[in-house]
């Protein structure tokens, strides 16, 4: 094990680095990579030094022959910092291109190495480093290189990203090589899972695995071969063939039926052209989707009798197109489909966001699929947020941990080694096992009654709060059987008992004849005036409140309730027991403190669109919660408390959204929810402090504050009443009439807003005042918002907008004087529903399916990769989709690049 020190002599190389101008963690390990290939190439040449002297034959193969021009390590050493950096860019990298040697396989991947250090600082530095790995001692060089790599925080050029150690351990360990197996990863990214399959090999059988087995890797990436092929010698792996190779365009003709065991995490880029994918995949699946495509591949590159433990997006285990269902029904029932582990959504972060399964199968052409064994892992040992933090110690991570079993506690924090105990018991004790548990299995006949869908949720039965953020309602109870027709109610306000009833169709009835859905409005309109949290109020005769019946209800076991949620059930567990705590202590008086960042947080959202406002909402009140002042309404660095629906709205300004119980008109008095606009408080100075005079104060008071904090206003305030203001305008104009006026002759009425009010509300009253004050949710004076304020904010916003219209246009020039219209039209709408009537009917998502098609690229003439430019473009589809979502943070600076940057080259290209 790497020590601490070493660790953070790599960390500051990073920083060199960074400094240095090189930020893409994948180059600076590409860059440390070739580095320790010309310090091992020393290495080996000192190794065959020895050698010439103990047995006095000349070496027959040297690394460094006379005249190469290849510098040795050793003597690099020797240079200065400059001089250093000089001889490896002009002297050893251009050596190190043409180098073939096939004792080190690592130098087939050189061709196209590319020196790309620019600060001889950052060059020794990076130097420095490596010399505190014994290079004679592989091991910990392959710890350090696996530490570098857990660097890695974005996906390579095609997608490509590292599985993360502790998964491809999991998936290593329940599907164990064995002496003579020939093991395959087609899309093998940095090597991990290879790796992790050879680190499962005992001792003894690593002998036999090394003389009658391999390991072999594909990839299209030379940097992740590079990368595969160094990682693979640092582990002594000696029998491995790391070739580059387009799995997916290439197939399994060369190969079919060649391997035992496939390990696999592929990228998933969407879809192919039928032209880019190899004929024979298409012979089992007629697809374009590239994650059913190696699905397909895994079965022709198989033997018969071979395992798989492969990742796919969820999306695979549940999609309904007929190709989906194909090979699902293969799976089941030409082969032996043996488990499905559902990993948490966060387990492939910062690099992607994905839910995904692991596969477990082995290939028979005959069939063998009794029953399919189902895990759904909770939590992997590590947070699921983009930091991935340990939540125990080394020693208790992974799924083989180094001390002893894990405790009930700790397996809380890390599910992997209970994976694997009840894997080795599927045929077992793990057949008895209930839905409602982590694992169980599922017949065959259930399977294939269900048309073949895998996903773990259509077959648990699950607390009904994982529903993803749906709100609960009356008629949720009422068809729950929780509440039932003819239930009485009371309400107790002031002394006076109010009555209600429920109906044949789970409404509440008062005594008047009005019917609600909605609780809180049916207490309002028994009460008459005021708002009430109708969920805590109406109890029935054994004083068990509503609220009490939906909490019930939301922890009722229930099958396929995550059907159409797009949460992760470890989350979702995790966030309702948060939010319970939350319930006690804002009834207990002492609610939770946070920011509405931290807010968005507990649901993964990093923005307030309007679907995250909505979730949160939700399950919110389905908690009798909602903040204070409202999360939805105000900045996303602004401290909110979560409080009780009810407390919300005692001094809260008149139109503040009190809970989540209002109802909708659209939705027939359904419960309603805040819409994600621009109101006031998103403005920073809304909420930001008030500096005011009392109406008894001079003229001097007031200008001097408003000459030393620039001000153009100043309010006038007595305790929390608004009097007025004055404004240089109306110092001037009292002053020029009566030279010792009074200061109240310089008030001017000053307007007052709710910090909830929308802000296209309020332009009217700033263009003819130019300032509003605002009031926070005690309806105090809490900030003043200037016509400046807004004309930033809206500037802000709006330069997105047109930076996405002169990209659009851009492109749209560029593929209407390149492509026919009627190419655009079997390209993008084949059977005309859209009737596309010109390129201005093209979305961004169209313009990337025109040029996906390569007879389309070379029309357009541009010297540039298709494939990455393609992914940039699915970027800004992404992000312009997020922008036309509107909510109230600006796009992120790095994404505003993007479209800018974008839009420079195809400048450059003559767009």
């Amino acid at each position: 094990m790497i020590t601490g020190e070493l660790r953070q002599k790599i960390d500051r190389v990073w920083d060199a680095f960074w400094s240095a101008g090189i930020s893409n963690p994948l180059e600076v390990i590409e860059q440390i990579t070739y580095l320790m290939a010309i310090r091992h190439l020393d290495f080996l040449q000192s190794k065959e030094e020895l050698e010439v002297a103990r047995t006095e034959k000349p070496v027959e193969n040297p690394t460094h022959p006379e005249g190469s021009g290849l510098i040795r390590w050793s003597q690099l050493l020797q240079e200065s910092p400059q001089n250093i950096f000089e001889s490896i860019r002009d002297d050893v990298f251009p050596c190190l291109r043409d180098l073939r040697r096939a004792d080190y396989p690592f130098s087939r991947h050189l061709s196209s190495a590319r020196f790309t250090i620019t600060n001889p600082s950052a060059l020794v530095k990076a130097i420095d480093m490596l010399q505190e790995i014994p290079v004679d001692d592989r091991r910990i060089e392959a710890e350090a290189y696996e530490y570098m790599l857990g660097k890695l925080t974005s996906a390579g050029q095609n997608g490509q990203f590292t599985t993360p150690r502790h998964i491809a351990q999991l998936m290593a360990a329940m599907v164990p090589p064995g002496p003579g197996d020939e093991i395959c990863d087609p899309a093998c990214g940095t090597g991990g899972l290879l790796v992790a399959a050879f680190k499962q090999v005992s001792f003894d059988a690593i002998q036999q695995i090394s003389s009658t087995g391999v390991f072999c890797g594909f990839d299209f990436d030379q940097t992740m071969l590079r990368i595969t092929s160094m990682n693979m010698f640092l582990n002594s792996i000696e029998r491995s063939d790391i070739q580059y190779r387009d799995s997916l365009a290439e197939g399994a003709a060369v190969d079919a039926g060649v391997y035992s065991l496939i390990l696999a995490n592929p990228p998933f880029a969407g879809s192919l052209d039928y032209d880019a994918i190899s004929s024979d995949l298409l012979t089992v699946v007629k697809t374009k989707k590239t994650e059913l495509l190696f699905l397909a591949l895994y079965l022709r590159l198989l033997k018969p009798g071979g395992r798989a433990a492969v990742i796919v997006p969820d999306g695979v285990l549940f999609g309904s197109s007929k190709a989906h269902k194909e090979l699902r029904e293969a799976l089941v029932e030409d082969h032996k489909l043996d488990g499905v582990v559902k990993l948490p959504a966060g387990a492939f972060k910062p690099y992607a966001g994905i839910s995904a399964s692991i596969l477990l199968f082995t290939k028979t052409g005959n069939g063998g699929t009794d029953r399919v064994w189902f895990y759904e892992v909770i939590a992997d040992g590590y947070s699921l947020d983009d930091k991935r933090t340990a939540l125990l110690g080394e020693d208790k991570t992974g799924p083989i941990p180094l001390s002893a079993e894990l405790t009930e506690a700790e397996h809380q924090s890390n599910n992997l080694p209970d994976v694997l105990r009840r894997w080795r018991l599927r045929s077992g004790s793990e057949l008895e096992r209930a839905r409602d548990e982590q694992s169980f299995c599922v017949s065959k006949e259930e399977i294939s009654a269900q048309g073949y869908e895998l996903s773990l949720n259509r077959y648990a039965e699950r607390p009904r709060y994982l529903v993803g953020g749906r709100l609960v309602t009356l008629a949720d109870l009422f068809s729950a059987g929780l509440l039932h027709e003819g239930a009485k109610l009371t309400f107790n306000c002031n002394g006076k008992t109010h009555g209600s009833f429920v109906t044949s169709s789970g409404w509440l009835e008062l005594a008047d004849g009005q019917q609600f859905r909605s609780p809180s409005r049916a207490a309002t309109a028994a009460v008459g005036e005021g708002s009430f949290d109708g969920w805590q109020c109406w109890t029935l005769p054994g004083g068990e409140t509503l609220d009490q019946l939906r909490q019930k209800f939301l922890t009722e076991p229930a099958a396929g309730t995550l059907e159409t949620a797009d949460d992760d059930a470890g989350l979702a567990v995790l966030r309702y027991e948060m939010l319970r705590q939350a319930k006690q202590k804002a009834t207990e008086g002492s609610p939770v403190t946070l920011t509405v960042s931290e807010l968005l947080g507990w649901w993964q959202f990093r923005r307030r669109g309007s679907l995250a406002v909505e979730k949160i909402a939700a399950e919110l009140a389905n908690h009798s919660l909602t903040t204070s002042p409202g999360f939805e309404s105000v900045l996303i660095n602004s401290t909110v408390q979560l409080v009780s629906a009810g407390q919300a709205g005692k001094d809260a300004p008149e139109n503040t959204h009190v809970g989540l119980d209002n109802e909708s008109n659209i939705a027939e008095e359904i419960e309603d929810v805040p819409v994600s606009t621009l109101t006031v408080g998103n403005l920073p100075s809304a909420l930001g402090g008030i500096v005011s005079v009392s109406p008894s104060a001079t003229f001097d008071e007031a200008i001097t504050l408003m000459l030393i904090n620039d001000y153009s206003q100043i309010p006038v305030l007595s305790g929390r009443s608004l009097r007025g203001a004055v404004t240089w305008k109306s110092i001037a104009r009292a002053r020029h009439a009566k030279p010792d006026a009074p200061f109240a002759q310089a008030l001017v009425e000053a307007r007052d807003f709710a910090y909830t009010q929308d802000l296209i509300d309020i332009l009217p009253v700033l263009a003819e005042q130019e300032f509003i004050l605002v009031r926070d949710q005690t309806n105090a004076i809490a900030g003043i918002v200037t016509a400046s304020d807004l004309a930033a904010a809206y500037g802000e916003m709006a330069t997105p907008f047109f930076l996405v219209g002169e990209f659009d246009q851009r492109l749209r020039r560029v593929l209407s004087s390149s492509v026919d219209l009627s190419s655009v039209r079997q390209l993008c709408d084949p059977e005309d529903a859209r009737k596309i009537g010109g390129f201005d009917d093209l979305s961004i998502g169209d313009y990337q399916r025109i040029l996906e098609n390569k007879e389309v690229w070379a029309k357009v003439g541009w010297s540039l990769d298709r494939a990455i430019f393609i992914n940039r473009l699915n970027e800004i589809r992404e992000i312009r989709n997020d922008l036309m979502h509107f909510n109230p943070e600006p796009l992120s600076e790095g994404d505003v690049w993007k479209i800018r940057h974008m839009i420079n080259v195809l400048r450059e290209y003559g767009a």
